[in-house]
């Protein structure tokens, strides 16, 4: 009876401990899994990457499909000398087709030939069998009707005398006669004998040319069914080719939206670094990579000629020197003097859309002037060539009136660390493309 309560208490203290792991494992399923965050700089590198990598792709695939729209004119060329030949085959093939049409038709007419030959030549030989039957025959009458007459009467009486003249005259007449006709029926079959083995020769030879034409004829439609195949191969590896190249484009299409909004998130970063008011440590770029955009910050004096506009600058070795003896030939045209700005093309422009340069490099009426200015209607500014970037603030100097708060500035160094060779700086930045972009719409 004592162990009772002592066994109640065991079952309550289980069931507490049982309650407690279920709470633990309920706690641990849910708790969430903290992630560290990306900083600007790093998440920019990524973003720089992800690009890289679909401009590769892209750039392989653009590789390709050049590659297979050579293919493409190959085969076109190849399909178009098959046709050729195929089309100069056919026309061969329906010549000895014809030719040994002709070559029947001559058989059928030499064949009829030589039956008519045949028939003359038994109607000859019937004809001389049929006039030698008959003068035998008269010769037959003549000797018998002689025996019925004596020689002696023959020769003492004077109709006697006379028969036998006649009748040696007539025998002579029908010899000569007869002999004349088996000439004639003779000369006649040796001439339709020769006629029927010359027949005979031409209709041998015609046959022999028409079976050679026949092998001929099948050489060449053995030859036009390669072609044909041949033809289905190229045509085949043709339309692979097109399909490929389709594929290729779709997929080009699919990796230009990915990087247009890759671009936006680039640009977006950006505007972020640039409104932290601090200055970046250096990281990688490339010429043409986005840096900001053409802005009004720091001293811009909105009545100026310049407005919103991109003061750009370029030294070498710590040296200030002239941008457009490093852009493109032709770049820009001074609009005061008409001086052309322009030279080895070392670097790229640094703004898209190009714009128009609103102030010279420390022209005569600006002397002071070290760098120019180029006005793009609130344009992209791009890095004019690769490096390492660096973003600031600069404050307004104390006499000027700076409405849109201090200078956003970038400078690309060719060395990271900025310690010598190149380096180009863009001033008066915004982190937007709207015309009231300013350092404090950025700070917001």
């Amino acid at each position: 009876m004592r162990l009772l309560p002592i066994k109640s208490k065991f079952v309550t203290l289980l069931k507490l401990f049982s309650i407690i792991i279920f709470t633990f494992s309920f706690l641990s399923v849910n708790i969430p899994i903290v992630v560290d965050a990306l900083s600007l700089e790093e998440e920019l590198e990524q973003v720089k990457k992800e690009l890289e990598q679909i401009r590769n792709t892209k750039q392989n695939l653009e590789q390709d499909i050049n590659k297979e729209k050579t293919l493409q004119n190959t085969y076109e060329q190849e399909l178009v000398n098959l046709k050729n030949k195929i089309d100069l085959l056919s026309n061969k093939i329906d010549e000895k087709r014809l030719v040994i049409k002709e070559l029947e038709l001559e058989i059928e007419l030499l064949s009829n030939k030589l039956e008519e030959t045949e028939a003359e030549i038994n109607t000859a030989e019937t004809e001389l069998y049929d006039l030698e039957n008959e003068t035998n025959t008269r010769l037959v009458d003549m000797y018998l009707s002689q025996k019925t007459f004596s020689e002696l009467n023959m020769i003492v009486t004077p109709k006697g005398q006379s028969d036998v003249i006649k009748y040696n005259l007539y025998h002579n007449t029908i010899q000569d006669t007869t002999n004349s006709l088996v000439a004639s029926l003779k000369d006649k079959r040796v001439i339709l004998e020769g006629k029927k083995v010359t027949l005979e020769e031409d209709k041998i030879k015609v046959l022999r040319d028409e079976v050679q034409l026949k092998e001929e004829l099948l050489a060449l439609e053995r030859d036009e069914a390669d072609l044909n195949s041949t033809r289905s191969i190229y045509s085949s590896k043709r339309q692979q080719s097109i399909a490929k190249v389709e594929s290729n484009s779709n997929t080009i299409n699919q990796l230009t939206e990915e990087e247009k909004e890759l671009d936006v998130k680039y640009n977006q970063i950006i505007a972020q670094i640039i409104a932290r008011g601090e200055l970046a440590n250096g990281f990688p770029v490339k010429a043409g990579d986005f840096l900001g955009y053409e802005g009004w910050t720091g001293y811009v004096i909105p009545s100026s000629p310049a407005g919103r506009h991109l003061h750009f600058m370029t030294y070498n070795n710590g040296v200030i020197t002239n941008p457009c003896n490093s852009l493109p030939a032709g770049s820009y045209v001074d609009p005061v003097n008409g001086a052309s700005c322009g030279g080895n093309g070392s670097i790229q422009l640094p703004i898209a859309p190009k714009g128009v340069m609103t102030s010279g490099f420390r022209t005569s009426y600006r002397p002071t002037h070290n760098a120019i200015d180029i006005a793009a209607g609130g344009g992209a500014v791009v890095a004019a060539h690769s490096g390492y970037v660096y973003f600031g603030y600069e404050a307004c100097p104390s006499w000027a009136v700076c409405n849109n708060g201090p200078a956003i500035w970038a400078k690309v160094c060719a060395v990271n660390g900025c310690g010598s060779g190149l380096r180009t700086l863009y001033y008066h930045l915004a982190c937007t493309s709207e015309p009231n972009g300013s350092a404090r719409s950025c700070k917001n």
